[in-house]
């Protein structure tokens, strides 16, 4: 069995730290941190399989992008994938509702099976699961915070907002 090398990178974001990881094939994670000191991460280190995500990041947190184009390597159950290829197809500043997304993927019956899939994607921001919101658009469930995917959905609608930094 090969065991697959996993490189990081960090990324200082209006949102807070993220804590990228890839490997030769593609980003496979991106996780919050929710360190106050970051003294100790050198944010300069960037292995190769990740200089296109910090600049795809920056773009996006600057402005300039409101679409990734990178390669990915996730893993996940067929069902997960099915849904987080979904998530993918959500347009910039558009949302869904978990109900709406279940419809998307063809399983009315299962909604409780997408929300499960849309809080376990392991790549936030890039598979924009902060665009998939409860009902009456109420804002539910993310890894990172309901105030990050506040901020996600308002900066993506054009609200001017403050940074962490």
């Amino acid at each position: 069995m090969k065991i697959q090398v996993f490189e990081k990178a960090y990324f200082k974001s209006p949102i807070g730290l993220l804590e990228l990881r890839g490997t030769s094939k593609g980003l496979s994670n991106i996780i919050f941190l929710n360190e106050s000191n970051f003294s100790d991460i050198d944010l300069d280190i960037i292995p190769e399989c990740l200089h296109e995500c910090v600049n795809q990041l920056n773009e996006f947190f600057t402005g300039k992008r409101k679409e990734f184009t990178l390669p990915l390597d996730y893993k996940g159950s067929a069902f997960q994938c099915k849904v987080w290829k979904k998530i993918l197809d959500i347009p910039y500043s558009k949302v869904v509702t978990y109900s709406e997304l279940s419809e998307i993927v063809r399983n009315l019956d299962s909604i409780r099976a997408v929300a499960s899939a849309n809080s376990k994607n392991p790549i936030p921001i890039i598979i924009p699961c902060h665009r998939v919101v409860g009902v009456n658009h109420k804002l539910v469930g993310y890894s990172g915070g309901i105030w990050r995917k506040e901020w996600l959905l308002n900066y993506e609608s054009g609200i001017t907002q403050t940074t962490l930094f």
